[in-house]
């Protein structure tokens, strides 16, 4: 044979034999057998059951290992031939087997034996609690006590820390109005010198945490002076505090209502000029301040009336030149039996009005006003007091100079002890009050006769002292006045002591 016809005869037989041999090592990689894997964790305390089982499997995969190896090897070179000897892994997986069941027989029995030691542990668990219970149930009461103990501090914490938010915020609250005293006492000390129109008539300070009251220079308590100097030092009070915690460009910007009642008093006429002015300056802050600024004042004197509607009208001008989209206007209005009607006040002379009024009830022609006539003797008294003799209503009876002027001694000492306490000295009313003459209160407590007899003792008293001035005001009462007058006056000579 050529060579040629060699190397032709490897090739063939080269490739039959290639063909024969990836055949054979496919039928071989399919012997393989994997390793057998069994989880015998959950067996843990089943040890000799579970240990038998193990090493069977052991001895399992190691004839598997054994075989899978020399069938590599086998595929690696298929030419060279390896012997496999018959192995018992047949013998083994039944072992195995049986194993496995008497594992599970096993384990079902343990789970039954588990199952039935409950109820030991239930009681044993009962036991223990009650053994535990007994141990600290003394520290259990002792902690119940220091528990509602607690509770109870708690809740005391808690009055006492709201207690202690309250007084810190007064605290601070105070101290606030501390910081603001000065320029609440520069306010107010402004509105005194205005008024008085005296840098010390009156004045106010705060030295040493209080408020001191200078009169003159001098410190006074406000007992000591005048119920109309303590009257002004109110109504500039009542102005500042309005302004408290507010700035002062812009306090008059908000709308207010304002009510002042009787600003001017009979102890406060030689201060009117003064608390008028006052007014008029404050009230005219308030009112250009807010188109919707209203303002209520109120007076028991016709006089006072006059001052305040000439204040108004020139007030509302300036409002309606001011406010040119939104007129201004103020009414004027009388307080009569308990009725507010529009007062006309151009066609009344009020003094005259309460002297008839007086005169009326004197006959007892005028009970309606039995709630108000003690204001109504008042007045008049005052009115004729202060303008034919300068006097307080509390002096004009006890001033020897005005009683002097009576015509007989009866009734200097009637006039002088009687009258005085029955008008200036009734009930039971602090020396404050009686100065005060708080519309005359202490009628309440006295008869309607009584009181009828005081005014005609009012009416005498001043018909003694001028009797052409009573007359030319009771003119329109009848032609029985000075029959009447006369009449009561002896009655008067009558009751006196002497």
């Amino acid at each position: 044979m050529s060579d040629e016809y060699k190397k032709n005869l490897v090739c063939s037989i080269q490739k039959v034999l290639s063909k024969i041999v990836e055949e054979h090592q496919q039928s071989l990689q399919k012997l393989i057998v994997n390793e057998l894997v069994i989880d015998f964790s959950a067996f843990d305390k089943l040890d000799n059951k579970k240990k038998i089982c193990v090493d069977i499997l052991t001895n399992i995969n190691q004839i598997l290992r054994e075989n899978n190896n020399k069938l590599q090897a086998k595929i690696a070179d298929p030419y060279t031939p390896i012997e496999i000897e018959p192995t018992t892994i047949g013998v083994l997986l039944g072992k195995l087997k049986e194993s496995l069941e008497k594992l599970e027989e096993a384990r079902i029995a343990f789970n039954k034996n588990v199952q039935s030691t409950d109820p030991i542990k239930k009681e044993l668990l009962r036991i223990n609690n009650d053994i535990a219970y007994y141990d600290i149930a003394q520290l259990a009461e002792q902690y119940k006590i220091q528990q509602q103990a607690y509770i109870e501090a708690k809740q005391k914490q808690t009055e006492k820390y709201n207690i202690f938010v309250q007084k810190k915020s007064l605290v601070d609250e105070l101290e606030a109005r501390r910081k603001n005293i000065r320029i609440a006492l520069n306010v107010i000390n402004n509105s005194l010198k205005y008024i008085f129109f005296s840098e010390d008539r009156l004045r106010i300070e705060y030295q040493n945490d209080v408020y001191v009251l200078l009169s003159n220079g001098h410190a006074v308590k406000p007992p000591e002076v005048s119920l109309g100097e303590r009257n002004i030092i109110a109504l500039c009070y009542f102005f500042a505090n309005i302004m408290q915690n507010k700035e002062v460009s812009t306090t008059y910007n908000k709308d207010y209502l304002i009510i002042i009642d009787d600003p001017v008093s009979s102890f406060d006429i030689e201060n009117k000029v003064g608390i008028m002015s006052f007014l008029k300056y404050q009230l005219g802050k308030f009112l250009l301040g807010n188109a919707d600024t209203k303002a209520i004042i109120m007076t028991h004197d016709l006089l006072t009336f006059y001052d305040l509607d000439k204040i108004f009208e020139e007030l509302i001008q300036n409002c309606n030149e001011k406010f040119q989209s939104q007129k201004s206007k103020f009414n004027r209005l009388e307080l009569k039996q308990q009725v507010l009607k529009v007062f006309e006040y151009k066609n009344r002379q009020e003094y005259t009005e309460l002297v008839k009024t007086t005169y009326n009830y004197a006959l007892g022609n005028a009970n309606d006003y039995e709630i108000v006539i003690g204001n109504i003797l008042r007045q008049v008294l005052e009115a004729f007091s202060t303008f034919q003799y300068k006097q307080g209503i509390d002096k004009v009876t006890t001033d020897s100079y005005i009683l002097d002027g009576l015509p007989e001694e009866a009734y200097k000492s009637y006039f002088n002890n009687l009258m005085y306490r029955l008008v200036l000295h009734g009930g039971s009313h602090r020396e404050e009050q009686v100065k005060a003459l708080d519309d005359m209160n202490f009628f309440s407590v006295i008869s309607s006769a009584d009181k009828q007899r005081t005014a005609r003792d009012v009416l005498c008293f001043i018909y003694l002292l001028n009797s052409k001035h009573l007359i030319a005001h009771l003119k329109d009462c009848g032609n029985a006045v000075i029959t009447n007058l006369n009449q009561w006056c002896n009655e008067i000579k009558g009751r006196s002591v002497v």
